[in-house]
This record gives C-alpha cells, structure tokens and sequence, in this order.
C-alpha cells in the first residue's frame, strides 16, 4: 500500500501554524477532510472545499455546494499526485481559513504504519469563528499573556470565586494563550476515526 506525505499550511498566521501527516493513497476526498480536521484541531462546524487542479471537491452539507464527483467516492490515488504539487483546502466560508497543502513524499511502503499519522506540527489551531486570519491575529494581540494575568487578577479581587465563571473564563482564554501543538492529542484523534477497509 502506498501513501501520500503532506504538509498542511494555514495560510496567513504568524507565528506559523501546519501539520505534517502521512495518509494511504486509497483515502477518499471525505477522509482527507476529516484528517485535516482531526490534525488541526478543528471541529467541523462549518462547509468546507479542495481546489485541486482548478476544480472544487468535497462532501456536500445541506445548505452547501454540491459537488461531483462525490467525495465519498473519490480516492487520493486517482489524483496520481506528484511532489511537490500543491492544492487548497478551505474551511469555513465566512471566516475562509485557507490551508495550503503540498505533496512532500510519496510512501512506497506503508504497510508497518497505522495510517494517518500526524508526524509534526507547529502551533495550536485558532478558535472556531475567530477568523479569517487577519481577525485571528487581531485576536491573539487582544489576548496576550498580561491581558489574561490581568483578568485572573480582577476574578481574585472579587468576594467570592464563581467556580463555573473561573471554569469557563479558561475555556475561552485557553486557545489563545496555549499555542502549542500536542502532536500526541492529535494521533490520538487520528486513531479513533473509522480505519479504512
């Protein structure tokens, strides 16, 4: 069985967010989408398309585009990829995070590897609806490190500590203070989705 290396840029952030992943060439247009969502982080809330070659693939959503030919139906493979060709993924419409994809490696020989793996990466995944990039990098000036000690400061002046405000209160700064990437998490995700038969 053989396999694609990708790397997958989310264009437009800085410091630079991407994931490097290893997928089996028989995966479809459908479980590429969900790998991508997996590996970033994302939780497919939104439409979503590739732009491959000029035209558009994916897995049509009441409300979205509709696509041929259907992504459920369409494998990696029949694509015959070359290094280093390059498509797009975009996410989210409205917010348009735009993820730049090139073929880094084709895997002759994947049989050993539990596929897809994520085998690096940088950088945590933006918030839902905190884009397009642009607004996210507004974001993450608008929450930096002395905002957050800031807030915690202004929770502690109060009488009493509300548990469930200071618990949801982390919730929303989490993303934006914690920008690492857990490469573990991500495999972990990974392995729970269906494996190909």
């Amino acid at each position: 069985m053989s396999g694609y290396q990708l790397r997958i840029h989310l264009r437009g952030i800085s410091p630079p967010i991407w994931r490097r992943i290893i997928v089996a060439a028989e995966s479809t247009i459908s479980d590429l989408h969900d790998i991508i969502q997996l590996s970033m982080g994302w939780s497919d809330d939104h439409l979503h398309r590739f732009v491959i070659r000029g035209r558009e693939y994916g897995v049509p959503r009441p409300g979205g585009i509709r696509f041929e030919p259907y992504g459920h139906c369409l494998a990696l493979s029949a694509f015959d990829f070359r290094v280093p060709e390059r498509f797009v993924y975009e996410y989210d419409f409205y917010c348009a995070w735009f993820h730049d994809i090139r073929i880094e490696k084709i895997v002759a020989d994947t049989e050993r590897q539990q596929l897809p793996v994520c085998i690096a990466g940088v950088g945590g995944c933006p918030p839902e609806d905190s884009g397009p990039a642009d607004r996210f990098m507004e974001g993450l000036d608008d929450h930096s490190g002395e905002d957050f000690v800031e807030w915690v400061e202004d929770l502690l002046e109060k009488p009493e500590l509300d548990r469930s405000e200071l618990s949801e209160g982390l919730d929303a700064w989490r993303p934006w203070i914690d920008r690492h990437f857990d490469r573990k998490a991500a495999n972990a995700r990974l392995r729970g989705r269906p494996a190909l038969q």
